[in-house]
């Protein structure tokens, strides 16, 4: 007597526990035809390539009884190894890839296109704008493009590189413009401008300065309505304010994390009596959320810190439209909180007649301390109820205990 079949329901919830065993799902997609699909889903869905794997890659595609390509949404392209690799014959480069693929097929089913360690200078022009078209042939339907130690020249290269990409609404950017940042950003015009269809901007290490300067330039911004902007530095504030001020009209949610020390950033400097007037934004933002605000270091500079970040932060929340913002501190001990700061800002408030709900986070290093989490709870709210009621009304407190 023959076993009763397995409902392919419950041998896809049996197959997705093996997303993370790519021989183990190898092996399930020969057993039978109906474990075909949901087998290479998981195997193909992301693609990870360097140099090396790129050929095989562009092999497996070339072969007239491949059927992965639909599976694929996600291709990450890590270049690094390229200076790693001494067999030359055996590997593919980035640009060689593209032209490879280009030949083949065009890419409709890939949503999230990854590059790493990308360096667009060290092409001739001519290459560079043959990989610019490659995209825009190859990538059509690419929504989300994420650079990640990408070297370029300017802002318009960046812009050249967003525009061959028809349907992008996302970019994360960790990027490195080798031109100063007043050179970096070009002259006002519609090379220099972002590509209209961006919604959604995450921003990270020094090429930041130049994406927001872009954007503050830019009378028109499109329709970003998320800005995100990781270890964010003091020195960078008046950035903020003038994409801020330019985003104003569209942009719906802001997040801000800040560096762990002050002066870690090699970015271009400006004097801290610059970035401490705070600004004010007449914009529809309902989310202000800030994190890594690193309280766990010497008491001149996070003191000085902690009143920057507060001052930019009551300026971004003078806007009535904001409903909610979180605020994520790091600490070390009680001792270095500066209230009055904290209290300054919920003043601001106080005086505006906000309503913003606000979630404060604060995560203590463990090992600096033997205090529960309950007893700085306690604390902190003992600490926010020397405000007047109104000034702190809506505020919630988190503690965590981390390890340092």
């Amino acid at each position: 007597m023959s076993a009763p079949p397995i409902a392919v329901e419950l041998a896809e919830l049996v197959i997705d526990h093996l997303s993370d065993d790519p021989k183990t799902l190898a092996t399930c997609s020969l057993v039978c035809s109906t474990w075909i699909a949901r087998t290479r889903h998981l195997m193909f869905e992301t693609v990870h390539l360097n140099p090396r794997r790129s050929k095989t890659f562009i092999r497996l595609l070339s072969c007239v009884y491949s059927t992965i390509l639909p599976h694929i949404h996600r291709l990450d392209i890590d270049c690094q190894a390229t200076r790693v690799l001494s067999d030359e014959e055996s590997t593919l480069s980035f640009d060689r890839f593209l032209l490879a693929l280009n030949k083949i097929n065009v890419l409709h089913d890939i949503r999230i296109l990854c590059l790493q360690d990308v360096d667009w200078t060290t092409y001739p022009l001519d290459v560079q704008s043959s990989i610019a078209a490659t995209f825009h042939g190859v990538f059509p339907s690419v929504t989300h493009l994420q650079l990640n130690q990408v070297v370029l020249h300017d802002i318009r290269q960046l812009n050249r590189v967003l525009r061959s990409l028809p349907e992008l609404e996302r970019l994360e950017a960790s990027l490195k413009f080798l031109k100063y940042p007043e050179y970096a950003m070009g002259h006002p015009g519609e090379e220099s401008r972002l590509p209209r269809n961006l919604k959604d901007i995450e921003l990270g290490d020094e090429g930041m300065a130049v994406v927001l300067g872009c954007l503050g330039a830019q009378s028109f911004a499109g329709s970003i309505g998320s800005l995100s902007l990781k270890g964010c530095p003091m020195e960078m504030f008046p950035r903020v304010s003038g994409a801020l001020h330019a985003l104003s009209t569209t942009l719906k949610t802001l997040h801000i994390s800040f560096l762990p020390e002050y002066g870690h950033h090699q970015g271009p400097t400006l004097p801290l009596q610059e970035t401490r007037e705070p600004f004010y934004l007449p914009g529809q933002i309902p989310l202000l959320a800030s994190g890594g605000i690193d309280l766990a270091i010497g008491s001149k500079t996070r003191d000085e810190k902690l009143r920057a970040i507060l001052d930019l932060l009551a300026g971004i929340s003078c806007s009535t439209s904001i409903n909610f913002i979180s605020l994520n501190f790091r600490i070390r001990s009680l001792a270095c909180f500066d209230w009055n700061a904290l209290f300054n800002f919920f003043s601001i408030r106080k005086k505006l007649g906000s309503k913003q709900r606000v979630k404060i986070s604060l995560d203590l290093e463990s090992g600096y301390t033997s205090f529960t989490t309950t007893m700085i709870t306690e604390w902190a709210k003992a600490n926010m109820g020397l405000l007047d009621s109104k000034a702190h009304s809506g505020v919630t407190i988190l503690v965590t205990k981390s390890s340092a």
